[in-house]
């Protein structure tokens, strides 16, 4: 597979998880105490919208400076290059299906947030297709969630039961 479908695809794979949520909340990454899942579930929803959007500016809202995606190969992608990338039309998110309800897990002043999903789109003029895991690390900073990391995990299409003889 050309490497940079395959960057494209994880990077915009990167949001499997963004609609898991669906309806929650307005376009802010400021929190409640109370209630910290709901708040990362609707940041992930947020997300999700923003780059179905491809909308650069608004994913760079929940990516924190120092935030970096790691593609199924091992690749690294930063903020800067993946949101260069929305805005040059080089990455354009089609589809994005939910498989799976998302996992959520706070830890303080941090959290992980994990799902599968199917999304679709270009990079390049060329399509890609996936079905991954998603994996996003969070940290609150100033009363805020943003995603420091996220990695993605290819899913390897079933195999066929072996027959008994």
């Amino acid at each position: 597979m050309n490497l940079d479908v395959l960057r494209a695809r994880v990077a915009s794979a990167m949001h499997l998880l963004m609609l898991a949520a669906a309806g929650v909340g307005s376009m802010s990454c400021s929190t409640r105490a109370d209630d910290p899942v709901r708040d990362l579930l609707r940041i992930e929803q947020e997300w999700g919208q923003a780059s179905l959007k491809n909308d650069a500016e608004l994913v760079g809202r929940y990516l924190d400076d120092e935030w970096i995606v790691i593609d199924p190969e091992g690749g690294v992608t930063n903020k800067t290059a993946y949101l260069e990338w929305i805005e040059s039309g080089q990455v354009r998110m089609e589809t994005l299906n939910l498989i799976e309800q998302p996992r959520v897990r706070v830890y303080g002043e941090a959290a992980v947030v994990s799902s599968r999903a199917e999304s679709s789109g270009q990079f390049k003029d060329s399509p890609f297709k996936a079905d991954e895991r998603a994996t996003d690390v969070f940290v609150k900073r100033a009363g805020e969630w943003r995603c420091v990391l996220t990695q993605i995990a290819s899913v390897a299409p079933k195999r066929a039961e072996p027959t008994a003889k």
